[in-house]
């Protein structure tokens, strides 16, 4: 399960470097893979063989009273290794947190769901991994305000 978790972090950074104009902590986070009981839509595509995520900017609805819809696609290897986290791995990931850990965030919608500990997904965490991850391979550390 932490190389999971591991994965997924490396992914989160992938998504948001390689999908083009990268979207806030909060956008990326709240993407779901599939739809949910309280008629929340997926927010994941496959669109002419490229997976897109399609995000909400919120940032001056007050002002002009519309949310701005982002399609953002991933190149295709990030795309590949998506898809085959959604099929293969996740519901392995699924069914081991059920008979292990007996959590209810097994039947999340979210792609970053809480992990198996209970510790959530937020811009805090996805700030650390974007600079650990970007430290480790780019020998630079990439912040989110970067």
């Amino acid at each position: 399960m932490e190389a999971v978790v591991k994965f997924r972090e490396k992914l989160l950074v992938l998504m948001h470097l390689t999908g083009g104009q990268p979207a806030r902590g909060t956008e990326i986070i709240s993407i779901r893979h599939s739809n949910d009981a309280q008629a929340q839509h997926r927010n994941i595509f496959i669109e002419d063989g490229m997976v897109v995520y399609v995000t909400k900017y919120h940032k001056g609805f007050h002002m002009k009273g519309d949310v701005k819809i982002i399609h953002r696609y991933l190149l295709h290897i990030v795309g590949e290794m998506f898809v085959r986290y959604i099929w293969l791995v996740l519901p392995f990931q699924r069914n081991i947190e059920e008979l292990v850990y007996q959590t209810g965030h097994s039947t999340s919608a979210l792609l970053f769901a809480p992990d198996p500990t209970g510790k959530p997904w937020d811009s805090t965490r996805f700030g650390r991994a974007l600079e650990e991850e970007s430290l480790d391979y780019l020998g630079y550390k990439i912040s989110l305000s970067t």
